[in-house]
C-alpha cells in the first residue's frame, strides 16, 4: 500500500505559500508608503488584514470569527499593558538605581514611538501568525506551526 506524502506537506505547501505571497505585499507597501511620504507600518497594516481576510475566505475557514473575535479584544488590552510594562521596567531599573535615564532610552518614551513599533509588531504578526499559522495548527501541532512561521520569519 502506498501512501501519498502530500497530506503531510499540505500544511507546510499552503502555509508557507500564504507567507511567501507577503513578500510583494511589503514590497508594494513599501514603494506606496514612500510615494505618499508616510510610514510603512499604516499603509502595511491594512494590506496585512485584508491578505488575511482574503486567505480565510480562500481556505473556507472560520479563523476570522473564532480568533478575530470582538470578545478577545481584553487579549489586546492585557497583552498591551503588559508590553509597556516590559518597555518601561528597563527605565524604571535604571531611574531605581539612581543612574539616571540614559537619552537613547528617555527618547524611546515619545507616545508616538510605542505607536509606531505596536503597528510595525502588528503588521508582522498579521503576516507570520495570523490566518498562515492558524490554518497550518490545524493540520499540525500548532507548536510545529509556529516553528515552521518563525523559522520563516527568520529566513526572510
Amino acid at each position: 500500500m502506498k501512501t501519498s506524502i502530500l497530506p503531510l506537506t499540505r500544511p507546510y505547501l499552503v502555509g508557507g505559500g500564504i507567507l511567501l505571497l507577503g513578500l510583494p505585499i511589503v514590497a508594494l507597501g513599501e514603494v506606496l508608503a514612500r510615494s505618499v511620504s508616510i510610514p510603512p507600518a499604516l499603509v502595511l497594516v491594512p494590506f496585512f488584514l485584508g491578505h488575511n481576510a482574503i486567505w480565510a475566505f480562500l481556505l473556507g475557514s472560520s479563523e476570522l470569527q473564532v480568533y478575530w473575535s470582538l470578545r478577545r479584544v481584553p487579549y489586546l488590552l492585557w497583552g498591551t499593558v503588559f508590553g509597556l510594562a516590559l518597555c518601561l521596567l528597563p527605565l524604571m531599573v535604571v531611574w531605581w538605581l539612581g543612574l539616571g535615564i540614559p537619552t537613547q532610552s528617555g527618547q524611546s518614551v515619545v507616545p508616538s514611538r510605542w505607536l509606531s513599533t505596536f503597528l510595525i509588531v502588528l503588521w508582522e504578526e498579521l503576516w507570520f501568525r495570523g490566518i498562515p499559522m492558524n490554518y497550518m495548527a490545524r493540520f499540525i501541532h500548532p507548536l510545529a506551526a509556529a516553528t515552521f512561521a518563525s523559522a520563516l520569519f527568520v529566513l526572510m
